[in-house]
C-alpha cells in the first residue's frame, strides 16, 4: 500500500477477522529499535536513517534563541491550571462518573488471612521477581506487590496469588478477564506425561 493510502471495507474485514479472538501481552520497551539492536547496520543505511529523521524535525541539532526560550516560557505559564479548574475537573470524574468506575469494588476490604507473612511467601515463591517484565525487588524502593488474579480480596489461595512490580500491577486493572486468564495459563502447574 502507497504511504497515506486507506485499507478497503473488504481488506479491513478481513483484517479484523484474522486478528479477532487474539491477545498480545503488551511487553514494555520492545519498540523497532529494541528488535534492530545488536544487527549491524551498513553506513549507508545509517545515514538513509538520520537524514529521515532530521527531514521531519526542522529544530533536530539546533537551539533556541534566548528571546524564543522566553516567549515560550510565558506561553506555557499562561496554561497552567488554577485550582479551582483542577478541582472541577477533579470531581467530573470522581467515583461513579470515572470510565473506570466497577461498582466500588475498590473499596472491599481484605480479609484478616491477608498478613504480611503471606505476602512475603509468595514473593519469595516467586523469587521477588515480576512476573510480568521480570523487575526485580533489588531494582525497585518499594515492595513489590502481591495481585490476586480473580480479583478477588478474599481468595487468597498461592495459586490465585502473584508477584507484580507497580507499575505492571496497574496496567492489571483494564481487560481484566484477559490478565486473568493469562495469570490462569502462567500459574498452572504443568500436568505430567502421560506413562505409555
Amino acid at each position: 500500500m502507497k504511504h497515506g493510502g486507506h485499507h478497503s471495507a473488504e481488506s479491513k474485514a478481513k483484517m479484523s477477522a484474522v486478528h479477532k479472538g487474539k491477545w498480545v501481552l503488551p511487553r514494555p520497551g520492545r519498540g523497532i529499535g529494541d528488535r534492530l539492536r545488536g544487527i549491524p547496520q551498513s553506513e549507508e543505511h545509517r545515514r538513509k536513517i538520520s537524514r529521515a529523521l532530521t527531514a521531519n524535525n526542522g529544530m533536530r541539532g539546533k537551539h533556541h534563541s534566548e528571546e524564543a526560550r522566553r516567549k515560550i516560557g510565558v506561553a506555557s505559564a499562561a496554561r497552567v491550571r488554577g485550582p479551582e479548574t483542577c478541582r472541577r475537573m477533579s470531581e467530573a470524574k470522581r467515583g461513579e462518573l470515572h470510565p473506570n468506575w466497577r461498582g466500588g469494588l475498590a473499596k472491599r476490604e481484605y480479609t484478616e488471612d491477608w498478613t504480611a507473612t503471606l505476602r512475603r511467601s509468595i514473593r519469595e515463591r516467586d523469587r521477588y521477581t515480576c512476573r510480568i517484565c521480570g523487575t526485580q525487588q533489588q531494582d525497585v524502593a518499594v515492595a513489590l506487590d502481591v495481585h490476586h488474579v480473580d480479583y478477588d480480596k478474599t481468595h487468597h489461595d498461592p495459586l490465585n496469588l502473584v508477584t507484580l512490580c507497580r507499575h505492571c500491577h496497574r496496567r492489571t486493572g483494564f481487560n481484566r478477564s484477559q490478565w486473568q486468564a493469562f495469570f490462569v495459563l502462567m500459574l498452572t502447574p504443568a500436568l505430567p506425561e502421560q506413562e505409555q
